[in-house]
This record gives C-alpha cells, structure tokens and sequence, in this order.
C-alpha cells in the first residue's frame, strides 16, 4: 500500500499536494489519512521507506507513526492550534510525551538518520568537492537510502482508517523526498494488543527532548490484571554516543 510517494518534506520550502493529508509544522511534518486493509486474522506488515536529499547536505533524524485514535487529541491537533497537550502528558515542561486518559502518545513505526546529502550530492560532477571525502572502499555514492522495518507486532494499529505521518528534523528550504508504503503478507498471525505508553520526539508544539539530563522519564500506566505475554519495546536513535538504558517497573495495586 503506497503512502507516500516523491513526496518533499522540508522547512519552508516547496510542497506537494496530499491526497487526505498535508503538512504541518512549516513543512517539516507530513501525514496522510489511509484505509488499510483490514485482516481478521492478522498478518505480517513491513515498513518500506526510501529517502534522497533535495539539496540538505546535513544529517537529520527522522520518525515515521501513527496516530491510533485520530478522535482524540493528537499532535496534529496542536500543530493546527486546535487543542493544547493535556497537563498531565507532561514532564517538567515537556508536553505531550505521556500517556493520559484522553490522550495517546503517537506510535512510532521507524525511527532513521538521513546521511550527508545522499541523493542531491550524488552527482560528483555536478558537486566534484565530494569526491575527495568519499572513501577509496566507497565505489561511488548511493542515490538514494532505504529501510524496511519488520512492524508485525504493531498491526493491530495498522488496519482500517489510520493517519500516517513523517517527521524529519530538517531546518533547509530544500529537504528531502519521501517514499513510503505498508506491505501486508494476509498471513494469520496474532495480534497483541498495543499501548503506546511515551513518545519523546517533539513533534508539534514541543521542544527538544532532553530531561534525561536531570531526571528520569516516569509513567504509571494500569496493565490489565489477565494481560500474558506483555512486552516493552523501546525505539532508540544512538549517534556517535554510547547509551545505557534503565528501564525500573514497580508493580502495585491500584486503589
């Protein structure tokens, strides 16, 4: 299922009509209102996403998700002045990153790094300064970059009306194009059921994420007491750092 396809996302710059979509946040978010398939049974679902610059040289990072509950307050809401974040999704002035009751975190699909320029800056004839950074190992530079992400466990939030969207964290009129489509194999498989439970990207109407140099990031959520096999997924971008994560689950009795 296509979604996306030669789509710009970039900061100011040009824009191309979205069928049941647009942009939001100076074009640096895109999203796009879909109806997939539906399977009673389940199914496997990848993630296929390519990416070239349009002129931005830099390296960006990226999020692809969903918004599960498009009636309910969202980041599209904020980013339209709509609605404001509710108090409680917020952490010492970081709005929106929590589960509350009236609000769900976007479920995030993929998370990327855009390489330096890739696409627009592949043309060494056009740019022949870049030939002398590309490494004798490196035979010439990509065209464009791909990923494919196996999001099967996610597919319960995948079928029926949805809205998709793409974050990129680009500052240049020029950006970048997106292409991005859902595969669905129609293959039984469970369908656990899924909570997004914080999501620190800073979408719309938020700021940049970094409380975890004063505190950590806490949740009291309620997991169903006949919940089995429950798993936490966590989606990290490591960049040139090392990370050590710590992750502390108490267990009580609500009152």
């Amino acid at each position: 299922m296509n979604v996306f396809e030669n789509v710009p996302i970039n900061f100011t710059g040009l824009q191309k009509e979205i069928e049941s979509g647009g942009y939001v946040q100076d074009g640096r978010i895109i999203y796009k209102k879909i109806k997939a398939p539906s399977y009673i049974e389940g199914t496997d679902v990848k993630l296929k996403m390519s990416l070239k610059s349009a002129g931005d040289r830099w390296d960006k990072s990226g999020s692809v998700f969903v918004l599960t509950q498009p009636e309910s307050i969202d980041l599209l809401d904020v980013a339209m002045g709509k609605k404001n974040y509710p108090e409680l999704s917020n952490q010492k002035g970081y709005p929106g990153i929590k589960l509350t009751e009236d609000y769900i975190p976007a479920l995030e699909l993929l998370r990327f790094m855009t390489p330096f320029g890739v696409g627009f800056y592949s043309d060494e004839e056009k740019h022949p300064e870049l030939v002398y950074g590309r490494p004798i190992s490196v035979p010439s530079w990509e065209n464009e970059v791909e990923w494919e992400q196996d999001i099967s466990h996610l597919s319960s939030e995948l079928n029926g009306e949805i809205v998709i969207g793409v974050w990129l964290d680009t500052w240049t009129k020029e950006g970048y194009e997106i292409d991005l489509e859902l595969v669905y194999s129609g293959r039984p498989l469970a369908q656990p059921k899924v909570l997004p439970l914080v999501n620190t990207i800073y979408y719309a109407g938020q700021k940049h994420p970094d409380l975890f140099a004063y505190e950590p990031l806490k949740l009291d959520f309620q997991l169903p007491e006949d919940a089995k096999n429950v798993r936490l997924y966590c989606l990290v971008l490591e960049y040139g750092y090392r990370l050590n994560l710590i992750f502390t689950l108490h267990f009580g009795v609500p009152h």
